[in-house]
């Protein structure tokens, strides 16, 4: 569970909206209705049973007796499994939005322990508003999202050569970033070797085959946070556009891989102010979600 779920409140907020048939705060206060109201039967039925027997002047019998007994030994039953009901169809269907943005619904393993939470009717209401599935369910819960494909990095149509001159995204960038004359391929298609600051590692690299191209935003946290979504020009885009570009370190791309800033952030520390700020220019730039933005500031605000 995600620790902001565990460490929260017992306080709860509901939508009111989204569950208008839920008519109290919990499952406990609605089941306990539902035990006053069967008590609140059993004392009429006897006191209508003991002024029956004061007030009439006949004497009861034990067939009378019998008849106000198994009304009462039939009818409770019936509204305690109609609470049930109602409490079940008001309460267990609902999906619970956590405080941290973690979408919870039913099957949810952590489900019982998120206590501060907003409702909705369905785990797709609660994903458009903008919540995000537990780690533990993102890689079961793919059928729940029908516009949702398994992630592939061919979604993205990257290191494409825009203008025709045989140089792809890669090595153009490699180009631009070098701070000394750039060494070609005999066929004028590789850069071969430069002078590149690794912003990531604060160091110097010479050799092109030990640079790699990293995107800032990575392909895969783009895919988890919405881009499975976008139109393919739209990830095209995104995948070349040069914002969320820069040359590092072959290992430190690879370590980093498809890692949010929450789970990764570069060995050089004087460059994660940058590294968030840079991070979150590329998020606000495109179709990312308010809730991803937020997020994205909320890491800023602590790094910078």
């Amino acid at each position: 569970m995600e620790e902001s779920d565990r460490n929260s409140n017992k306080e709860q907020s509901y939508d009111s909206t989204s569950e208008p048939f839920l008519r109290v705060k919990n499952e406990f206060a609605f089941n306990s209705l539902c035990i006053i109201y069967v008590t609140h039967l059993v004392i009429h039925n006897f006191t209508s049973l003991l002024k029956f027997t004061l007030l009439t002047t006949k004497r009861i019998t034990n067939n009378s007796i019998l008849r106000h007994l198994f009304t009462l030994t039939i009818t409770a039953p019936f509204i305690l499994l109609e609470c049930t009901l109602n409490s079940s169809l008001g309460y267990a269907g609902i999906t619970k939005l956590s405080s941290s943005g973690v979408c919870h619904p039913p099957s949810s393993p952590y489900y019982e322990r998120t206590q501060k939470f907003t409702s909705y009717a369905s785990l797709a209401l609660c994903l458009e508003a903008g919540g995000r599935l537990p780690k533990t369910m993102r890689n079961a819960s793919q059928p729940l999202q029908q516009n949702r494909k398994e992630y592939s990095r061919n979604a993205f149509a990257h290191w494409s050569d825009e203008d025709n001159d045989c140089l792809n995204t890669r090595h153009e960038l490699l180009q631009q970033l070098s701070t000394a004359r750039v060494t070609m391929s005999s066929d004028g298609c590789r850069v071969v070797r430069g002078r590149w600051n690794d912003p990531y590692s604060g160091k110097v690299f010479l050799d092109a085959t030990e640079m790699d191209i990293d995107h800032l935003v990575p392909l895969a946290w783009a895919w988890e946070n919405g881009a499975y979504d976008w139109s393919e020009s739209a990830r095209r885009s995104f995948a070349n556009d040069p914002i969320n570009l820069f040359a590092v370190h072959l290992t430190l791309n690879r370590s980093k891989g498809g890692k949010g800033p929450d789970q990764w952030l570069p060995p050089n520390a004087d460059f994660h102010c940058q590294y968030i700020s840079r991070y979150l220019r590329v998020v606000i730039s495109y179709d990312f979600s308010t809730d991803t933005r937020d997020q994205i500031r909320r890491l800023q605000a602590n790094l910078c």
